[in-house]
């Protein structure tokens, strides 16, 4: 009867706007894409070495904390010149996924070279996710490295190496952030510091900025000399393995298996996807088992504040796992994944929750994880029409447009098969809309991010947040642009008129990665 009613309540309430005009000239749209990709030189280091190929969300963070509460007692930190890697895995694996589409769309157009240049980009991700994996012999285990799906979210150094900070302050031209937003450069991204760097490891380095300037309730020299109890939940509360990075990265994954004509690419993506999935299944060889209820090193549980409560995502997981395992006949040694159970009422209890929108205005975390799962595994527990589910889901939050995409992407749906439900003439505003030098909110000289475009990631933002109007402290600004940079793909590799225009626009402009 709850499912009847559901049905019954989306289809009366359901409203759709936007039809597809003909065929129209993107040209500056694709320009912004390539500023926006050139722009992404700021955010991240492609290699193989450490900390190479893992995105920074944040760099330039506006935001000040005094530490003692006594005004200019010289204890101020300023993250004006810091860059930040938080939601590390969940933000490179989207970029993953905008590589796989653009790979692709390379290769459609006949640009062999740029595609060449991509499929790199995209091996050196899947090197960092690899890894990171390999991480059992770091703190707080100081044990033996196993490649078993349970990773550090990132890697990067407290401070960077010189090759990498001159390459994360390329086009700076030593502008700090209070220059560019006196000039009204808003988006460009200003000068960081070498050893002023927000990562799990930033307390471990003594020229670290951020070993003498620790922020607020973080553990000080001596717990992390004598790794006592604080350090330990330093390390543990939300810097390892957890469902929604896990999510986040396999979108990326799923796409590149999807969609890459490498088969060793295409490989070891699957690998990595099914290690990732088979480590949450929670199985354990010794009798120990709880499923979906995923354990550290030393046997201890995941807990729930730490992304450690799979089970209400613990069918799609399990049906995108089998997904995999059919198309690339990988993964027999995956135990976890063969004999997990399902679960499926705990997934209808998050398709309720979501469809219903409750919590709307506190969290739009578990919305963003459904929708993603949904686009993943292609079913549903509640309706028979995914892309019908997915735009009621996603209309309220603006994130229609690229959730619809990405599951027909995944899907190998046609444009023709979702064009009814399609909003065109809002993917065209977003796209139009995003600011010329990238995503930005500032708090300095009221200089607010652009509407829509305001939050560090779109895809997981409510309006409000979109819009600048709730944004917590660390999500203040230059953001990187891997939300509209997997939109603009999404677009281009589904619909026809956003494909015709792209390739015609490679074939016709000789330096597609000049920076303007």
């Amino acid at each position: 009867m709850l499912k009847t009613l559901l049905y019954i309540v989306f289809i009366v309430s359901i409203s759709l706007c936007g039809v597809n005009a003909s065929a129209q000239d993107y040209s500056e749209i694709h320009k912004k894409y390539f500023r926006y990709k050139k722009r992404l030189d700021n955010f991240i280091v492609y290699g193989r070495g450490q900390g190479h190929a893992i995105l920074s969300g944040i760099r330039n963070r506006d935001a000040w904390f005094n530490r003692d509460g006594v005004p200019n007692s010289g204890d101020e930190i300023s993250t004006h010149t810091s860059i930040t890697f938080g939601q590390s895995f969940t933000r490179t694996g989207f970029l993953l996924g905008a590589l796989s589409l653009e790979y692709a769309l390379f290769s459609r157009s006949g640009n062999m070279k740029e595609a060449v240049i991509t499929l790199r980009q995209i091996n050196d991700i899947l090197a960092a996710f690899e890894r990171c994996d390999n991480c059992e012999s770091g703190p707080p285990w100081y044990g033996k490295d196993t490649l078993d799906g349970f990773y550090i979210r990132e890697d990067v150094p407290a401070v960077l190496s010189d090759s990498m900070y001159e390459a994360l302050n390329t086009q700076c031209s030593n502008k700090f952030l209070k220059d560019r937003i006196n000039d009204n450069e808003f988006g460009v991204p200003a000068k960081i510091y070498q050893n002023q760097v927000e990562c799990i490891d930033m307390y471990n380095d003594h020229i670290g900025f951020y070993y003498t300037y620790r922020f607020p309730n973080d553990p000080g020299i001596t717990s992390f000399y004598e790794r006592d109890e604080k350090a330990r939940n330093y390390y543990t509360s939300q810097k390892f393995t957890s469902q929604d990075e896990t999510i986040g990265a396999l979108v990326g994954l799923t796409l590149c298996i999807e969609i890459i004509d490498d088969s060793a690419t295409r490989n070891n993506a699957a690998e990595i996807a099914l290690r990732m999935i088979n480590y949450l299944t929670g199985y354990k060889s010794n009798g120990s088992t709880k499923w979906w209820r995923p354990q550290f090193p030393d046997g201890t549980m995941l807990g729930n504040f730490n992304g450690g409560e799979v089970r209400g995502f613990a069918f799609p997981l399990k049906l995108l796992a089998l997904k995999i395992m059919e198309k690339t006949g990988l993964g027999s040694e995956f135990i976890g994944i063969e004999k997990a159970p399902f679960n499926p009422t705990y997934f209808e209890g998050a398709e309720i929750t979501s469809v219903t929108a409750i919590g709307y205005d506190r969290y739009s975390a578990l919305p963003f994880m459904t929708c993603q799962t949904l686009a993943m595994a292609g079913e549903s527990r509640l309706f028979h029409s995914i892309e019908k589910e997915l735009l009621y889901i996603t209309n309220k939050y603006n994130w229609d447009t690229f959730f619809l995409l990405l599951y027909a992407a995944i899907n190998h749906k046609k444009e023709a098969e979702i064009s009814g439900l399609y909003n065109y003439s809002k993917l065209l505003q977003q796209l139009e809309t995003a600011p010329a030098n990238g995503p930005y909110n500032y708090s300095t000289g009221n200089a607010g991010g652009v509407n829509g475009w305001a939050a560090e990631f779109k895809w997981s933002s409510t309006v409000e947040s979109q819009n600048g109007e709730r944004a917590e402290g660390w999500k203040l600004g230059n953001f990187s642009g891997v939300d509209y940079l997997i939109l603009h793909n999404l677009a281009c590799y589904m619909l026809d008129d956003y494909r015709e225009s792209f390739v015609h626009y490679c074939q016709n402009t000789p330096n597609l990665n000049q920076y303007e």
